[in-house]
């Protein structure tokens, strides 16, 4: 039998934030303000999409006799309902931070990188926020949001927000509107769906509860509320009374800073390792099967494998971050087989098998199931296999590849022009920057092939300052100025100055692109990478 004035509710979210942007649910005047940080805002969305527990609400039905008064939620309406629905004693940093997100109400925009979630699985890792400044600057653009795959969690108030928001960059991206359209359905369909249909319990107190047991009630209440992630869950899984994975992490940051801010920040990775290594899974299911056993014992040799790793992606593949890597699950697979054999990263093959596997988009696709695939591989072979450092790349593959779904080649891309600019002798890369190669009115020749300016290998390396020139006025008008300049164009596989002024001139795009991949690939293959396919040239 439930208490008398007492009643417990499930409550979806959708009606919940209505009914908060309505003014229909207020909170005590004296409650403190909303104090989240954008990390906590983030796990609250993993947590409410993944359909986690979010622990229950305490609310206190409107309209009875009040010993305080009640004031709006932050950055809600300036007015409320003239008798609120609820007044919410417990859960108000919970809810808020789901309308700040979802309602577009905060100083930041959060937003989910759908390149990264289709490569990680993993929406912890893919969930993102930036100033609201910098989101205006970047990403407000819908054409911006549909070439990175970026979507904004303010497109999720409803279903029907979504496949409008949808409609909008599919439309401003014509060109590639039919896979996008695929590609944000199954986004939806698989990783974004439950938010729809997400439901908070609540214990609601009826109006006529006396202030006295609402008062006493209020002093007792956890007012943090519970939010539920794979770190936090195995914090507690793994806790000794001499050890503390929290404690422990932070530890590792402040003896390892560079290797921990490599990784992000973020503890889940020295975890999934420890799964790979114990179980051949990196997936969220299999870190917490982990016993504390595992992950005590492991511990060690798994922190000194990350700083390993972190130090061969700098120093020979030029990645200051994991967020600048192809695939962000290479850094699990190789800090895992680094903790097995410290000697691992200086074998011959090690360079030619990460980037056969990041040109030759190795796991756009299933990305954890085939990282633990080469896991077991090269675990389980006597001596290295030629087919690690083997790809079906070709130059043809290349010079189509357009960016739209291809962030982990521009990265490969990018990553393997910064070697080729400090093999060349042009200096620091922190002393280089990006720019575009390809004017934007461009045509191709070439049937059905996306636009030359939306090609992976329209994108050039070069010094900061020549950066800022071909983009104020454009590539053929800083090679034709330039008279030093054949270093920078051979480390960025383009032909002599004098032929490619001549292929720009005739505006022969396709030529230009086509013999800088055939130089690509030949590079590449003196690097030690395997064209399996017939045909590297076009």
């Amino acid at each position: 039998m439930k208490p008398h004035g007492l009643a417990v509710r499930m409550l979806g979210l959708g009606d919940l934030l209505g009914a908060v942007g309505r003014g229909e649910i207020a909170l005590p005047d004296f409650q403190r303000d909303f104090e989240w940080s954008s990390a906590d805002v983030e796990q609250m969305l993993v947590t409410a999409l993944n359909a986690w527990p979010a622990g229950s609400l305490l609310l206190l039905e409107g309209g009875g006799e009040s010993f305080f008064r009640v004031k709006p939620f932050n950055r809600g309406p300036a007015r409320l309902a003239e008798t609120p629905r609820y007044i919410v004693l417990d859960g108000q940093q919970r809810i808020t931070a789901l309308f700040h997100a979802i309602y577009d109400r905060g100083d930041r925009i959060y937003y989910i990188d759908g390149a990264r979630l289709l490569e990680t699985d993993d929406l912890e890792e893919s969930m993102q926020a930036i100033s609201r400044g910098k989101w205006n600057a970047t990403y407000r653009d819908k054409r911006r949001q549909a070439q990175d795959l970026i979507i904004p969690c303010a497109a999720l108030e409803s279903p029907t927000a979504f496949f409008e928001w949808r409609d909008d960059v599919v439309d401003v991206l014509s060109e590639s509107g039919p896979q996008l359209r695929r590609d944000l359905t199954s986004i939806y369909q698989r990783y974004l769906s439950p938010l729809h249909y997400y439901e908070l319990p609540a214990v609601v107190l009826e109006r006529a509860t006396s202030a006295v047991a609402v008062a006493r009630i209020f002093e007792r209440v956890n007012r943090l509320g519970q939010r539920l992630n794979t770190f936090d869950l195995m914090v507690a899984r793994t806790y000794a009374a001499n050890w503390n994975l929290r404690e422990n992490w932070k530890a590792f940051g402040v003896e390892h800073p560079d290797a921990h801010a490599f990784f992000d920040h973020d503890g889940m990775a020295i975890l999934q390792v420890v799964a790979l290594r114990a179980a051949e899974d990196v997936r969220q299911a299999a870190v917490l099967k982990l016993s504390a056993p595992q992950v005590h014992v492991q511990w060690a040799a798994t922190a000194s494998a990350l700083v390993d790793a972190k130090n061969f992606f700098q120093k020979r593949c030029f990645a200051s971050s994991r967020a600048e890597l192809p695939y962000v699950s290479l850094a699990l697979l190789f800090a895992a087989l680094a903790a097995e054999d410290s000697g691992w990263l200086s074998s011959e093959w090690v360079e030619p098998f990460f980037w056969a596997r990041s040109f030759g988009r190795a796991y756009d696709v299933a990305s954890n199931t085939r990282v633990v695939a080469d896991y077991k591989k090269i675990r389980r072979a006597k001596s290295p296999a030629r087919d690690l450092c083997a790809t079906d790349l070709t130059a043809e593959d290349l010079v189509l590849a357009g960016k739209q779904g291809g962030r982990a080649l521009s990265n490969a891309l990018l990553l393997y022009l910064r070697k080729q600019y400090v093999a060349c002798g042009l200096g620091d890369v922190g002393g280089s920057a990006a720019a575009s190669l390809i004017p934007g009115h461009a045509e191709t020749a070439v049937a059905g092939a996306p636009p030359l300016s939306t090609r992976v290998l329209g994108t050039v390396l070069v010094a900061r300052g020549d950066a800022v020139e071909i983009q104020k006025n454009g590539f053929q008008s800083w090679l034709a100025s330039s008279g030093e300049c054949e270093s920078t164009l051979r480390c960025n596989f383009l032909p002599s100055r004098d032929e490619l002024l001549r292929l720009v001139d005739q505006e022969e795009w396709d030529r230009v692109l086509a013999t800088r991949a055939g130089n690509l690939v030949s590079r590449l293959a003196a690097d030690g990478v395997v064209f399996s396919a017939s045909g590297v040239s076009l």
